[in-house]
């Protein structure tokens, strides 16, 4: 059974209740996933919370260098990737293995822009400071994604919010959850 991953580590729901995926093109049970519930998101969204700090104070060069490595990862186990979004989804094996590679591309672009930050210099009011002046967005927010194809879009904002130094919550779309747990960066 897949497991949800929160804190860094993988859990089931409070509630002990599952969902069956089954493949549509056959009817086959591919796998279950854990049937998150309101207790579940909380628990989530609080330790989303509690951790937004220590990310936030993550220099942009370690952030980059952890996208990176979620791409690694992704491109390392892209066949396995893949082949559970045709089995859960019933898309086309090209089509997915391209849109897992779009995903690791993705990954890899808001990484090399980890190094690119920069902010505005401005006075600090002492004879020779300065200090950076730099756009911070919202803290921390939660995502939902509905329907097919979704996964590289959440992706998108999901690794430039972390590039960014803000944390969140994740809740995939009903009709991939199998691969989104599985390829969680």
């Amino acid at each position: 059974m897949a497991q949800m991953f929160v804190n860094g580590e993988s859990v089931d729901s409070i509630s002990g209740e599952v969902t069956e995926i089954y493949n549509p093109a056959n009817g086959d049970l591919v796998d279950t996933v854990p049937k998150g519930t309101k207790d579940d998101a909380r628990q989530a969204i609080d330790v989303a919370y509690d951790v937004f700090q220590a990310w936030w104070d993550t220099p942009f060069s370690k952030r980059g260098e952890i996208l990176f490595n979620a791409s690694h990862l992704i491109r390392e186990n892209e066949k396995e990737l893949a082949t559970l979004l045709t089995k859960e989804q019933g898309k086309p094996l090209r089509e997915a293995f391209l849109e897992i590679q779009r995903f690791a591309h993705t990954l890899d672009h808001y990484a090399g822009l980890a190094k690119n930050i920069r902010g505005g210099y401005v006075p600090r009011g002492e004879e020779r400071r300065k200090g950076l002046r730099m756009k911070r967005k919202g803290g921390w927010g939660g995502e939902r994604s509905k329907g097919k194809g979704k996964g590289e879009r959440r992706g998108k904002k999901r690794e430039k919010g972390r590039r960014e130094g803000r944390g969140g919550v994740v809740k995939p779309a009903r009709t991939t959850p199998l691969t989104a747990t599985k390829g969680r960066g």
